[in-house]
């Protein structure tokens, strides 16, 4: 279970995912490993009551535990990361001509935690606000996302 891995997400045009590790195991008491997060995942996204960005298509998604960087978009605030490195807390804006950006400036605040000791299975909550050429918000949704590993 990893500090950070990251993903290109075919729902929410090319998009970072911070993923943390805190289990939801009572047993689960070793500290979280880079190493248990790589592999293809599935990706499903269920957007909340009263989102007005819409359903985002499930996919796939590779992740890995490097760090890249975030190609023309800027961090909203440093990430924060728990001591254990379980927990982590990621919030970044992209500008409309950002690569795979479909037109549409947009920031995102997202939270992950693992479901299973193994990175396996995690959930992410995650915030996209989408923003119109004169930078009026034209959407805001709140997604619950489960990521499933299919393949290492």
């Amino acid at each position: 279970m990893g500090t950070l891995a990251w993903a290109v997400s075919a729902g929410f045009w090319p998009l970072v995912t911070a993923l943390g590790c805190a289990s939801q195991d009572p047993n689960f008491h070793q500290p979280c490993s880079a190493s248990e997060r790589y592999g293809i995942y599935d990706e499903h996204a269920v957007e909340r009551a009263g989102g007005t960005c819409g359903a985002q298509e499930d996919g796939m998604v590779r992740l890995t535990p490097e760090l890249p960087s975030l190609d023309g978009c800027t961090f909203d605030a440093p990430d924060s990361i728990s001591a254990d490195q379980c927990t982590v807390r990621r919030a970044f804006s992209c500008p409309a001509v950002a690569p795979g950006s479909d037109g549409h400036a947009r920031s995102v605040a997202s939270v992950t935690t693992d479901t299973k000791e193994n990175g396996s299975v995690f959930q992410e909550t995650m915030t996209v606000t989408d923003y119109a050429d004169d930078g009026s918000p034209s959407c805001k949704s709140t997604y619950d996302i489960t990521f499933t590993r299919l393949a290492i």
